[in-house]
């Protein structure tokens, strides 16, 4: 009965958290919102039964600053009882499941001056603040066939200012710009996540 039950709760876990797409506006949006000037937030879904990780690029008068949210599970790797083990995750997942807030997940993004001013100029030059979500229905005369799905599906963006918490949601950004390519908005969004990967270590890892 006890394997039971623990099976059931992981499954509960698992799906709960494995098909989440974005968590919206939490905390850590609206503390930034409050504190800088502009704020540009990737969203990644961790496609697992950790929360989603959020990674950050912020500017407040001259100063740019690179922040991420790792809220991730270490497990120890120690022989324990099944149940004990069980029931510790547990608790550590009620601090993890928390909405992304500046805690002890929260964490500076240790790159030089020179790499930050590059990355701001970059998100500008690719007219990131001008991105609007666009999910329409993608047709063209010379539509490619694209065998099955190349990447992760959803992309999250949030663009952060004073006055607004604009959230971008796109639905296989890289898929319909492999079928369709041009579309201004998504070849935007996907901008800023190539952006990201370039220069946040270990983006995804």
């Amino acid at each position: 009965m006890s394997k039971f039950l623990i099976l059931l709760c992981f499954l509960i876990a698992f799906v709960s958290n494995c098909f989440s797409q974005s968590k919206g506006i939490t905390p850590l949006h609206t503390f930034f919102q409050k504190n800088a000037d502009s704020t540009i937030v990737l969203e990644y879904d961790t496609d697992g039964y950790e929360p989603n990780h959020y990674f950050i690029l912020t500017k407040t008068g001259d100063t740019i600053n690179a922040f991420r949210y790792l809220a991730k599970i270490k497990y120890e790797k120690v022989k324990m009882p099944k149940m004990l083990k069980f029931f510790i995750s547990l608790e550590k997942r009620k601090g993890i499941d928390a909405p992304a807030a500046i805690n002890q997940y929260f964490n500076l993004v240790d790159l030089n001056q020179d790499t930050l001013t590059l990355l701001w100029k970059e998100a500008g030059r690719l007219n990131t603040w001008k991105i609007v979500e666009d999910n329409r229905p993608v047709y063209c005369e010379n539509q490619k066939k694209v065998p099955g799905v190349i990447h992760r599906c959803d992309l999250m963006i949030q663009l952060i200012t004073k006055d607004k918490i604009k959230l971008l949601n796109f639905n296989c950004p890289w898929l319909e710009e492999e079928r369709c390519p041009g579309n201004f908005n998504r070849k935007g969004a996907i901008g800023v996540d190539v952006l990201f990967r370039k220069y946040f270590p270990n983006i995804y890892n």
